[in-house]
Formats: C-alpha cells, sequence, structure tokens
C-alpha cells in the first residue's frame, strides 16, 4: 500500500506532509475548559523553555510530533521550574499509522495519549513507525506520559482561551511549499485549503497589528525552519482551513507536579 503524500523541502530536506484523514466518529474523550473573558486574556511567552524542537524529518508523522510536544510542554508548565523531559513522536506515530507511513488524524492521537501515553525520547529510535518494533519496555514507560484531560476545540477562539489557560494544543493546518518564507513577525504564509499538517501550540500569546491575537507554534522541521523552529499562527490560518481539528491537553498526574497551573484573573 502507497499514499503518495506532498512534499516541502526546507533546508535541502524533503519535509513530508501528513495526511490528515477524516474521523468515522468524534473521539470520546471530552472535557470542557472553563472560558476566560477576553478582556482578561494577557499577553505571554515561554521565553528559554527547556522543551527541544523535534524533527520529522522526510517522514509524514507531524501529528506524532505534535502530540509528544504539546504533552512535554503540557508536564513543563505545571511543574515550573523543572527540565522538560523529551517523549517519543515515534511512539506515538507508529501506533497511530499502523507502520504505514500516510499521515494519522489528529483526534486519534487525543485518544491514544489517553489510553496508551507515550514513553522516553530514547525508547524508540527515530524514524521507527513499524508497532511491532516498539519494546515492552516503550510500552511500559508509556504508562507514565499520558494526558489526563483532552477535549475538541472548534474555533480560534477556544483555541486561545486553551492557550491562555495554559493548555497546549495540537492543531491542523494548510501548509505548502512557501511555509518556508517566515516573515519578519515570525509568521507563515496563510494558504487556504485541506488542513495537511499538525503543530504543536501554546508557547506564547500576543496581539497582532491589527489587534487580534496569536499563538506561538512549535513546529517539528528542526531549528532551521521559521525562528528557531517557531513561528507565530494567526486566526486566518485556521479560519481559512476546512477539515481542520484541534484538542487541548492536560497531563495525567502519575507524577506529582504535572498539573496545569490555574490562572487567576
Amino acid at each position: 500500500m502507497s499514499i503518495e503524500l506532498p512534499h516541502i523541502e526546507i533546508g535541502g530536506i524533503p519535509r513530508v506532509l501528513g495526511w490528515i484523514p477524516p474521523l468515522d466518529t468524534q473521539p470520546t474523550l471530552m472535557s470542557a475548559l472553563p472560558q476566560l473573558p477576553q478582556d482578561a486574556w494577557q499577553e505571554f511567552e515561554f521565553s528559554g523553555v527547556p522543551t527541544i524542537v523535534k524533527d520529522q524529518g522526510s517522514y509524514g508523522a507531524c501529528n506524532g510530533h505534535a502530540a509528544a510536544s504539546t504533552l512535554e510542554l503540557c508536564r513543563w508548565v505545571g511543574i515550573g521550574t523543572a527540565s522538560a523531559i523529551e517523549l517519543s513522536a515515534w511512539f506515538v506515530y507508529a501506533k497511530l499509522c499502523g507502520g504505514w507511513d500516510r499521515g494519522s488524524n489528529i483526534g486519534d492521537a487525543l485518544v491514544l495519549m489517553q489510553d496508551v501515553g507515550t514513553c522516553l525520547d530514547t525508547y524508540v529510535s527515530h524514524g521507527t513507525i513499524n508497532p511491532n518494533r516498539l519494546s515492552t519496555q516503550a510500552k511500559a514507560d508509556a504508562q507514565n506520559h499520558k494526558i489526563a484531560l483532552g477535549g475538541k476545540l472548534d474555533t480560534w477562539d477556544d483555541i486561545c482561551n486553551a492557550v491562555q489557560l495554559r493548555r497546549p494544543c495540537n492543531i491542523s493546518v494548510r501548509a505548502e511549499r512557501n511555509w518556508g518564507d517566515v516573515d519578519a513577525n515570525g509568521i507563515p504564509p496563510v494558504n487556504p485549503g485541506q488542513g495537511n499538517h499538525a503543530v504543536a501550540v501554546g508557547w506564547g500569546m500576543r496581539r497582532g497589528k491589527d489587534g487580534d491575537w496569536q499563538i506561538k507554534m512549535q513546529n517539528s522541521w528542526s531549528t532551521k525552519w521559521g525562528v528557531g523552529g517557531y513561528c507565530w499562527l494567526t486566526r486566518a490560518h485556521w479560519e481559512q482551513q476546512h477539515g481542520k481539528e484541534a484538542y487541548f491537553v492536560e497531563a495525567s498526574t502519575v507524577q506529582p507536579g504535572t498539573e496545569p497551573p490555574v490562572v487567576l484573573v
């Protein structure tokens, strides 16, 4: 079985854009977030955050990388000053794609990260997409790194509210060949169309020149892309795509101290 996925060449490396198939049914995992009044939203940016920018290489593994990165950030936010641990994106993607490098569904990642979790990065070799090659030790360690709660997000304001409450999100975007052309403000081009790339957001929030809110994103195309692997997304990046998906996460408290902070107004 083979599915030809579109490629973007960034820094001489082909970056495969994952196919995001529609869900037959909605995820059963649902949890509502409190709504923080928009007049209480504040700009913030996690500078010097010790989460590691990942590199999916030439695989369509963006969803696995976004899922692992959101949980890494969520754990770091909850713990506060502790160093972030690197979680395996390849464990997630191997489970989701079943050994076929064909992309995966964002909603499926939400359920997987609650039910199965992911292991430390050191337990799975980079580029592993065959779930039969995941070791017993990796599967056992995944029990320690799950999400406790997560929920689907429908609108840009929903995503902003989650980020303002310090809940990282895995969201879809539409990326094309021009996505290497991040402008002076750290914003990639807006491309209307079907969402085809999963990314992790929640590293910051700011007002743009138009007064609307922008969210800091971590990509999985290495630190050579964007501004050290990061960029800022706008409302247009979300609203001008169709077939879009997003969810927020809260870390499991198997290891104490990973609770998201309480945001006071």
